[in-house]
């Protein structure tokens, strides 16, 4: 079965919708950027301020995230529900454990805080956690234009 998956200058991504039925969230389509350097799927703090998640009252993870934006704090989000389109219709993934990426809070500047400033580019990841427990594999085409996951 394929997920399609969009091509663009920031790489190859899938729009989802995503639900936390235990935070009484229903689906919100969001997008993912698909990330093997990724090892867990990330939300990040805008999508979660967004869907009304309350991301600092839940558990910090103990370990720092490092991307290419720095050093980011991640707090962990249990149970999340991925309801995709696949070439059959929607199915949904679930995944017990996606890490909410956040910036620490920095100092500011005249321009704004950094985190102000980089946070917009702070992207969703569909991280190795998804693609292994579905045995997903990536496929890219540059000559069709075109990018999906079989599974």
């Amino acid at each position: 079965m394929k997920i399609r998956a969009d091509l663009t200058e920031k790489g190859a991504s899938v729009t989802c919708a995503i639900a936390i039925p235990e935070k009484g969230i229903s689906p919100k389509p969001i997008n993912f950027l698909l990330d093997t350097g990724a090892a867990m799927t990330m939300l990040s703090e805008v999508e979660a301020i967004k869907l009304g998640i309350d991301y600092l009252s839940l558990p910090k993870s103990n370990k720092p995230i490092i991307s290419m934006g720095g050093v980011v704090e991640s707090h962990i989000l249990d149970n999340v529900i991925f309801i995709i389109p696949t070439e059959s219709g929607t199915q949904d993934f679930d995944l017990e454990t996606v890490l909410i990426s956040r910036f620490p809070k920095r100092k500011s500047t005249k321009r704004g805080t950094k985190d102000e400033i980089r946070l917009k580019a702070l992207p969703n990841l569909f991280g190795r956690d998804f693609f292994k427990k579905y045995k997903m594999k990536i496929v890219v085409d540059f000559d069709k234009d075109e990018a999906y996951l079989e599974f």
